[in-house]
């Protein structure tokens, strides 16, 4: 909550200190790799929820290269192709808008890039030393308070692991009889991550298979694949 406020706060700066026509902030999505518009000022809802904008893959087009590569790219005329760019699935969509000029601008620290700055003018624009100098600065300001939030969570998401831990061994020294224990330890890990669905398969050794024992979600990813939900052979 605290990075989106960030985020929204810094694309409305920018665009009234830099007099730009739009801005944007995009972080990486690792999986898959690519980028994900997270605020976003001057920008149209049909350009938003564009197809090719929603999702920008790594190393494709401007946008996607200056994010793969960590590095600040300038260009006069969105339109012009040079042959060098390659691909550029969202071009369409950002003629339609009516950007010519963008600046992309790495969110980073050190050498790790968590996503870009995208400055757009709906006329022909030249980005002087000291607008590319203090978006640069903006860029690794974000970048830090970006990195501090993921480590954050990440430290959320590992004392979530540890108590759960602690509450399935408070389990197993109360619930005894696995009818009782497996059942409770996949709705607690379920309840606790937020997982699609949480399945426990026993190793039959005489039948040499797993049995599916316990579970809790939705098992909607069991049917279909070629194999009966009630038992899954063991590959060796």
């Amino acid at each position: 909550m605290i990075l989106e406020e960030i985020f929204s706060n810094t694309v409305i700066k920018i665009k009234e200190v830099l007099k730009l026509d739009s801005c944007m902030i995009l972080t990486i999505n690792e999986k898959p790799r690519v980028l994900v518009i997270k605020a976003s000022v001057g920008c149209s809802e049909e350009f938003l929820n564009h197809p090719e904008t929603k999702n920008i893959p790594l190393g494709v087009s401007y946008i996607g290269k200056a994010a793969e590569k960590g590095e600040l790219i300038i260009v006069d005329n969105l339109s012009a192709n040079d042959g060098t760019v390659g691909p550029r699935p969202a071009l369409s969509a950002v003629q339609q808008e009516g950007i010519i000029a963008a600046a992309f601008i790495p969110i980073k620290v050190r050498d790790d890039c968590y996503g870009l700055i995208a400055c757009g003018n709906r006329s022909t624009r030249s980005f002087t030393k000291q607008e590319i100098r203090l978006l640069n600065t903006i860029g690794q300001t974000i970048g830090i308070a970006v990195e501090k939030a993921y480590l954050y969570q990440n430290a959320q998401r590992r004392a979530m692991r540890l108590e759960t831990i602690y509450q399935v061994g408070d389990k197993l020294t109360v619930l005894l009889e696995l009818d009782e224990l497996l059942p409770a330890v996949v709705k607690l890990i379920h309840n606790t991550f937020s997982y699609y669905n949480v399945n426990i398969f026993l190793y039959d050794k005489e039948k040499d298979q797993l049995t599916f024992t316990a579970g809790c979600g939705t098992s909607s990813s069991f049917i279909g694949t070629g194999f009966s939900y009630r038992s899954v052979r063991c590959s060796k």
